[in-house]
């Protein structure tokens, strides 16, 4: 066998760098590949399982069971009622429209601890400072408590809840963070949004 020069040595090297070179970065390639496709795939997982979640709630609310405010039907839910040639008519009277007024006052009605009573907080005059004890009372978690204890029975995903899950809610209303006096602001709801009576996004 003969030796090998010197030459040729050093050409066999950088042969061999190269195709190291070569491989790697075939494989640098491969691996970001192999990551996008894995990423594109988990987004498009997320976005079936949004869709899902959406129909289901979608149904959900289409169910005769969800409650109507009295005197409207389920055609008034959408836009397209208010548009018609319906818009024209007078639909309150002023006697009911005072009586609707009534029923809805721009108030909150709680019990207060502290004096033993029943106080008021009105939305257009709300004072410089409100004590946290009026926030903890308003969030209820009374209601938290009386489906915690079994006494009202409530259903999730079809499934009966249990103290574990009421608890659970209870810790994300974070009352304990709540300091003991807080400044209010007023804002403007630009977005329709769903209110929310618990911590959850839980269909119940």
């Amino acid at each position: 066998m003969k030796k090998l020069t010197t030459k040729k040595k050093i050409l066999l090297s950088v042969c061999g760098a190269g195709i190291a070179a070569a491989l790697l970065a075939v494989a640098f390639l491969l691996g970001s590949f192999v990551q996008r496709e894995r990423d594109e795939k988990r987004r498009a997982d997320l976005l079936t399982a949004q869709k899902v979640q959406d129909a289901a709630r979608e149904e959900e609310l289409g169910r005769n069971w969800i409650e109507l405010i009295p005197g409207t039907t389920r055609d008034m839910l959408s836009p397209d009622y208010w548009k018609s040639e319906l818009s024209s008519e007078l639909l309150f009277t002023s006697t009911e429209i005072r009586d609707y007024q009534d029923k809805n006052p721009l108030f909150v009605a709680y019990f207060d601890e502290p004096t033993g009573r029943t106080l008021k907080l009105k939305m257009y005059d709300l004072p410089e400072e409100i004590g946290g004890h009026v926030v903890r009372t308003l969030m209820d978690p009374g209601f938290i408590d009386a489906r915690a204890d079994g006494s009202v029975a409530t259903f999730v995903n079809g499934r009966q809840t249990d103290k574990a899950y009421w608890d659970a809610l209870r810790n994300n209303c974070a009352l304990d963070l709540i300091p003991e006096t807080l400044t209010p602001r007023y804002c403007m709801c630009v977005q329709r949004d769903l209110a929310m009576l618990v911590p959850t996004s839980d269909f119940a």
